[in-house]
Parts: structure tokens; sequence; C-alpha cells
């Protein structure tokens, strides 16, 4: 999938949000865009996944059912239960080749024991008195079981302990090794990335200031440590290039 010359600015502003974004996506990396707040990578989200429409091409982009799209404030009804969740995502599959019964945890054959006692866990306990860590656990999990070619993933491990980020990287990680699927996420805990086969977009001024793998950026950034990589790229006055 390549992302050609796209450019978008809200309505009634003058500020160019993307300005002539260039860069590729790869289908056997996770692709993470990363970049200040207010870079634009909501808005690039929202350009893939058709909520909007942009100036530019994109080549490779699959059909609308064909895209899954977890966003950071979806918001649920605190007194639905992690089976109700469960059931409304999976159920609403336009595929229909999942049914959930209500009396027993989902479980499937790529699940670690870990996760089904997780599942079982969460199975009959309200939205309202789970954590954060497993919410964005159960959501991650259910939108990784639909069957899409383009997934996306708005900061999934935003907010959650170290051992949540693990179980959530880890169902993301899996993603990506299934034939045939892009998978695409936004992160500000750069330290992760060194654990995970990524392609790494660095987005500032609406262009793509930096592509390529976690080991490359460290060394473009001139630091071992992604936090300083990220400044020396983003904050100095290093002119913006697009990537392949």
């Amino acid at each position: 999938m390549k992302i050609n010359q796209v450019n978008y600015s809200y309505a009634k502003s003058n500020r160019q949000v993307l300005n002539g974004l260039s860069f590729h996506l790869k289908p056997d990396r996770l692709n993470v865009v990363a970049g200040l707040n207010g870079a634009g990578k909501t808005t690039l989200f929202d350009i893939l996944t058709g909520v909007l429409k942009a100036e530019g091409e994109i080549e490779g982009l699959p059909k609308q059912n064909d895209v899954v799209y977890q966003q950071q404030g979806v918001y649920f009804t605190q007194t639905l239960k992690g089976r109700d969740l469960v059931r409304l995502v999976l159920h609403c599959d336009h595929s229909g080749k999942t049914r959930v019964r209500k009396k027993e945890p989902f479980v499937t054959p790529c699940m670690t024991n870990e996760e089904k006692e997780k599942m079982a866990e969460l199975w009959q306990r309200p939205f309202g008195q789970m954590s954060v860590g497993e919410r964005r656990w159960l959501l991650t999990f259910v939108m990784c079981r639909l069957d899409r070619k383009l997934y996306v993933f708005d900061e999934p491990t935003s907010g959650v302990d170290p051992h949540s980020r693990v179980q959530i990287m880890n169902r993301i990680r899996k993603l990506v090794e299934e034939p045939g699927k892009t998978v695409v996420a936004s992160t500000h805990t750069l330290h992760e990335l060194q654990f995970y086969a990524v392609h790494l977009v660095l987005l500032h001024q609406g262009k793509a200031v930096f592509t390529g793998t976690y080991e490359d950026f460290l060394t473009e950034g001139g630091s071992d440590n992604p936090d300083t990589a990220f400044q020396n790229l983003v904050i100095s006055e290093r002119p913006a290039v697009s990537g392949t």
C-alpha cells in the first residue's frame, strides 16, 4: 500500500495537517506512525479508513468493509459485560463466520493460556468495572479476530500498565504474521518498538521525515535512546523529506 502526495486541511483552517505526505506501508511488518501531538496521525487514520476524504492517491487501499479501525475514544455503556462486547463486535462481522455463545467464554486455538484465563475473568464483568488495560486488551483481541485486509489501531497501548501493554502488542504481532493483512498503529511509547518487527513512519509538519526500521531510526536520530532520537529528528530544524 502506498500513500502518495496526500494533502488535508480542516474546514475554516489555514493549517495544512497533511502536506504532500508520501510513504509505503509494509504487509509483513507492524507499521507504526509516530509524531508530536497534532502531527496528523489520527487524521491520516481517518483518511485510510474512509472517515475523511483527502486530496492525493492511496494505492492498494482495500474497500471499507475490509478495514478495521480501533479508535481511542470508543464509548461503550458501563453496564455492558465482556461477553456482550465480544458478541457485539464479532456478530457485526459481515462474513458471518463467527457466532459467540453467552454462557461460555470465547476461546480460539490461537489463544495463550493467559489469554483464555483473562477472557474467562472478563466474560461476566461489566465494562465499567474493567481497568483501562483490560478494556484495551479485550477490544484489541476482538478487533484482531475480524477477518479484514487493513487494521488500524490508534494508540492501542495508551495509559495501560506494562503487562497489559505486552499482551496487547503480542496480539497485534500475531495479526501481523497472518498473510494478506496490513496492520498500522500509532504510539508515543517508542521504547516498546525494539521488541517487534516494525516499519516506523515519523510525521512532522504534514510530511514523513523518516521511514524505516527501528534500528535505522536510532541511527538517523543519533541516539540509542528512542526519545532522544525522536527529538533529534522532529524537534530540530531538520528539513522534512518524504520516505519510501
